[in-house]
């Protein structure tokens, strides 16, 4: 048991250092990261500490101010760590890397506390349809709303559910332009609050421009396994 809470200690201090020295991202007060260390089993640390120095990295590189701890909104930062500590897809702890660095700095993107839920419940097939999709609305500069899903394009059901897609319908026209049936499911589109969360998903963006200030490179390679990166 000793050796435990050795270990426990120990694991606690490297989350302050990784959220707070090293990174500069966050000063964590140490009763914090003790209760993180409580609620984290101690095997997912040595990737909570991965992610949250990789998470900083990304704040580094978008020149954002990083917010004080007392302006977080505590159990949303409590919910990203301990998302992020467990999740094993690649892809997928990308786009925590991105949750958390957005939640940490003073920026535009929105980070509502259903995200973390609602990226926990995402399919990794699903996460890269997302980001395919976010590729396209962003390259032409496309609104969200004028991008729309074909049906059999993938998990749409449960992207609906979680509020990411809407369904878009459309009436049947049949006989002498008279309407005949009920309206038929034609495709999806992103919501206003889905697209906010593919947003705070993606490598966060000084001011609000868009434009990454880290090298192309560095950006391609985030596009390539982000959510919607």
């Amino acid at each position: 048991m000793s050796e435990e809470i050795e270990l426990a200690a120990k694991t606690s201090a490297e989350v302050v250092t990784a959220l707070a020295e090293k990174s500069g991202a966050l000063a964590v007060p140490k009763e914090y990261a003790s209760y993180i260390a409580a609620r984290i089993h101690l095997r997912h640390y040595p990737k909570l500490i991965d992610r949250a120095m990789a998470a900083a990295e990304k704040i580094r590189a978008s020149g954002l101010p990083g917010r004080a701890f007392s302006a977080l909104d505590e159990p949303l930062l409590t919910k990203i760590l301990e998302g992020m500590a467990e999740e094993t897809d690649p892809g997928l702890q990308d786009a925590w890397e991105n949750l958390l660095a957005n939640a940490l700095t003073d920026s535009d993107t929105n980070v509502a506390r259903a995200f973390p839920k609602m990226l926990s419940e995402l399919e990794p097939v699903e996460a890269r349809m997302l980001n395919d999709v976010a590729d396209e609305a962003d390259s032409g500069n496309i609104d969200p709303d004028m991008v729309v899903v074909p049906l059999g394009s993938g998990r749409l059901g449960n992207l609906a559910r979680l509020g990411v897609f809407r369904r878009l319908q459309e009436q049947v026209d049949t006989r002498f332009g008279t309407l005949h049936g009920p309206p038929r499911v034609a495709g999806y589109t992103f919501t206003t609050f889905g697209w906010e969360f593919i947003r705070a998903c993606r490598t966060p963006k000084a001011n609000g421009t868009g434009a990454d200030t880290a090298d192309d490179e560095s950006r391609k390679s985030d596009q390539s396994h982000a959510v919607a990166t």
